[in-house]
């Protein structure tokens, strides 16, 4: 006795007809794909905050690097710093 296969009408955004093994990985995709969104979003908030953070740091140690006339910061950056 042959068994017979039901059918699913899924299909793809192509048209295409899905199997339920399309379906899956489909399925699984996208919730990676969401996962990655919002990991991206919260990198680039986090490195918005970490690049200001970062100047600052590089702002101090520019001016302590000013106070030490031996380095001669201004000579060196050409005016630049």
């Amino acid at each position: 006795m042959a068994t017979t296969r039901r059918k699913t009408s899924t299909t793809s955004e192509s048209g295409a007809y899905m199997s339920q093994y399309d379906q899956e990985v489909e399925q699984r995709l996208k919730v990676i794909e969401a996962k990655l969104e919002e990991l991206s979003n919260q990198k680039s908030e986090s490195s918005t905050s970490d690049t200001s953070e970062l100047e600052k740091k590089f702002d101090v140690l520019i001016e302590v690097l000013k106070k030490t006339p031996s380095l001669n910061i201004g000579k060196l950056s050409k005016g630049l710093l």
